[in-house]
């Protein structure tokens, strides 16, 4: 039996390990690439946002909060 500290090493253990794919093969889903796709979809859903306020604003006929302003700075 080994005195402490124990300098007797473990015999019997090996172990090795080999990347299952190419590296090449996951520099498409680096970080900048995925944050870069995010940031392009959270804009695109904004401009739908906003396409659709236009239609809406363009379809009203009367625009009630603009005459109220201008009533109250007529009197």
């Amino acid at each position: 039996m080994a005195k402490f500290p124990n300098t007797t090493p473990i015999k019997g253990i090996s172990h090795s390990w080999t990347q299952a794919f190419p590296t090449t093969a996951i520099t498409d889903f680096s970080f900048e690439v995925v944050l870069k796709e995010l940031v392009d979809s959270a804009v695109l859903l904004e401009l739908e946002i906003l396409k659709e306020i236009d239609m809406q604003v363009d379809a009203m006929t009367e625009f009630p909060e603009a005459l109220a302003l201008i009533k109250g700075a007529i009197k």
